[in-house]
């Protein structure tokens, strides 16, 4: 007997009903109803009738359970105690069982969609805490290459979120006080979903409360500034349904230290390996670039508007490839950074080696608690 369920098919004898597969099995098969035709039976798979009957293409592995336990509900009324009694059906009776089969299958969709929507309309909230051993921004160092904590808070509803994410930093020193010590990022947006795809479009307030940035008398221009984000990342290779793939893009019209409008862009990948032991290993990496304007210095002072952080040139490239392990609520980062900033250029002849700020390569590890 053909299986349409993609296992080896089961003879079921005077069964009388309508039954559900094994949802114990390993890889359980699609949803599947059985019609009982005295010592045979006939598998039928929901997606296939769902065709037949023009109800769509195909019903999301979710709604399995639903759809088996409604359509028998709906089917058993057919024949008292189950579809056919042990003969085969005519074929009024059949065509009756398909419109009947349809009625279950879009009411089963139907409770399903509203509970996943009741779901994903939840408010949830989570927060983080951990401590890295250097925190690297786009491939430059903000704590002059020492230690410091991080953490943060984390609502959502439905597709909207917003949080709240601060850590310690070292801009170094500017008319005997420090330029910058700690960074506060407050963000929000939305994240719709469609199919395997879920979108970002957001926006972050990127503070640094008690910054010493007047500029009239550190020589240190405005720290605070904002970026608008759009992004995009999911599974979207069907055979490999464990790696996934993400690509944003930032704009400012701003940028830290009144560096003028820059183009930020982003792609990621990411591959869930098998267990290691308790651990989740994840194998990810991630490839970006900052676009600016560099406009030469007047007097040994860069004007406002100026891109200075690619040390004379108007973009520059960052990178990072690592290796996470997950064990329920910690994980572990293992990561390595670099940029192609180039260490003598029109801005500094130190610029990836000076005090703070470097942008060479480095080995960075990152602990993190997330509840």
């Amino acid at each position: 007997m053909a299986d349409l369920c993609g296992g080896p098919a089961q003879r079921i004898r005077a069964t009388n009903s309508v039954i559900c597969p094994n949802r114990r099995q390993t890889h359980p098969p699609k949803p599947c109803v059985v019609q009982a035709h005295g010592a045979q039976a006939l598998l039928i798979n929901c997606n296939t009738v769902a065709r037949t009957l023009h109800l769509g293409t195909a019903f999301p592995e979710h709604l399995s359970h639903r759809l088996c336990e409604t359509v028998v509900q709906v089917l058993t009324p057919l024949n008292g105690s189950g579809v056919t009694g042990g003969a085969p059906l005519k074929n009024g009776d059949w065509n009756m069982m398909k419109k009947m089969l349809g009625a279950g299958l879009v009411a089963a969709a139907a409770i399903a969609a509203s509970a996943t929507t009741a779901s994903a309309n939840e408010f949830k909230w989570s927060f983080n805490i951990g401590a890295t051993t250097d925190y690297v921004f786009r491939g430059i160092s903000q704590t002059a290459e020492d230690p410091t904590v991080q953490g943060g808070v984390d609502v959502s509803y439905g597709m909207f979120y917003a949080g709240v994410w601060a850590s310690g930093l070292d801009f170094g020193v500017a008319a005997g006080r420090n330029v910058a010590t700690l960074e506060v990022d407050v963000y929000g947006g939305i994240k719709p979903v469609i199919g395997p795809v879920t979108f970002d479009l957001g926006v972050i307030g990127y503070l640094y409360p008690n910054a010493r940035d007047e500029f009239a008398v550190t020589n240190v221009r405005e720290q605070d500034y904002v970026e608008i984000k759009g992004g995009a990342s999911g599974a979207i290779i069907p055979f490999l349904p464990k790696l996934t793939l993400g690509g944003v893009v930032y704009f400012s019209p701003d940028y830290n230290g009144e560096q003028g409008e820059t183009w930020t862009t982003e792609a990621t990948a990411a591959y869930e390996l098998p267990s290691l032991w308790k651990f989740t290993p994840v194998v990810s990496g991630l490839v970006g670039a900052v676009y600016g304007e560099f406009q030469p210095s007047v007097g040994n002072v860069f004007p406002a508007g100026s891109f200075t952080a690619a040390n004379g040139e108007d973009s520059y490239l960052y990178w990072n490839v690592g290796l996470t392990l997950t064990i329920e609520k910690l994980s572990f980062d293992f990561r390595y950074h670099d940029t192609d900033i180039k260490n003598s250029g029109a801005v500094s002849s130190t610029q990836c080696t000076n005090p703070t700020l470097q942008c060479d390569e480095r080995f960075v590890f990152t602990g993190k608690f997330t509840y």
